[in-house]
């Protein structure tokens, strides 16, 4: 894990731009009302989902071998914006079942 200003800027920047887009959990219509806890949960999930792909994205770092090693750190973005990715598609899903 390597943590720089630059890494904790970007993290920062990620985290507050979802939740300016998609911060509040969903509002349910009265046919979902049965629905309810289990959406709040699956916010919550998705909210962790793009917290964690954030920080594989922005800290994640890894030397593999020793002579000379080699930086997995291409591999940690990857996932972290696959995760991400899948998080907002996910959030997009929950926000388009509650009408918001």
């Amino acid at each position: 894990m390597k943590i720089t200003l630059v890494g904790i800027l970007v993290f920062v920047a990620l985290v507050v731009t979802f939740f300016a887009l998609v911060g509040h959990p969903p509002k349910l219509h009265y046919a979902y009302n049965a629905a309810g806890p289990d959406l709040y949960r699956s916010w919550f999930y998705c909210w962790a989902l793009f917290v964690a792909g954030a920080g594989v994205a922005c800290f994640g770092d890894k030397e593999y071998g020793m002579f000379p090693p080699t930086s997995l750190r291409w591999l940690f973005i990857l996932l972290g914006v696959f995760m991400m990715i899948v998080s907002s598609a996910w959030m997009h899903g929950l926000t388009t079942l509650s009408g918001t």
